[in-house]
């Protein structure tokens, strides 16, 4: 039997639901996003580890970067 004949047919992929994705996305950004809001607020005037509420705002700044990125996604996207 030749090479050729051995190999599998691979079927054609799936469509991808971009939309659907940065939707997922979105709702992740925004859970995440309510979690640091929430901890901040929770320790904000609470004694904390050295760093604890850098990291907050750390968190806090990145879901901020990540949805501005989804935005711009979407826009080049159109």
């Amino acid at each position: 039997m030749s090479r050729s004949a051995r190999r599998k047919i691979v079927p054609p992929a799936a469509t991808v639901d971009h939309e659907a994705d940065l939707q997922r996305i979105d709702e992740a950004l925004a859970t995440v996003e309510s979690i640091a809001d929430d901890w901040f607020e929770h320790h904000r005037l609470k004694p904390c580890p050295p760093g604890f509420l850098l990291s907050l705002n750390r968190l806090r700044d990145f879901t901020s970067f990540a949805k501005a990125y989804a935005t711009a996604l979407r826009v080049v996207r159109e």
